[in-house]
């Protein structure tokens, strides 16, 4: 069996995320916020959630509640928000770990 030609990967540059974030800083004049939903796209929500924010992001953001409280299990407790519908049933939840929801 030869090797599977449909194998992808990717490598992932921490230190040219926290840059892009800097530079993104710096040109725009405003605060950054690094969407890490979905795993930061399959790129590792924790690594690339810590180089955003040594680049300077003054938070992040993530689409459930799971997502944000992972987070926070994993030590961030740089400012989080919810960008999904959050039931009510996890507001409570949400506003324990001090994530902030999206209005409606």
């Amino acid at each position: 069996m030869g090797i599977d030609e449909r194998t992808t990967w990717v490598d992932v540059d921490l230190a040219a995320i926290a840059h892009n974030v800097q530079r993104a800083r710096q040109i725009t004049g405003t605060a950054v916020l690094a969407v890490v939903k979905a795993n930061a796209y399959g790129h590792g929500a924790v690594p690339v959630a810590r180089a955003s924010l040594r680049g300077g992001a003054s938070g992040l953001a993530v689409a459930r509640l799971e997502e944000g409280l992972d987070l926070r299990q994993r030590g961030l407790q740089a400012p989080i928000l919810l960008l999904g519908y959050t039931p009510p049933a996890q507001v409570e939840s949400a506003v324990r770990e001090e994530l902030s929801l999206t209005v409606w």
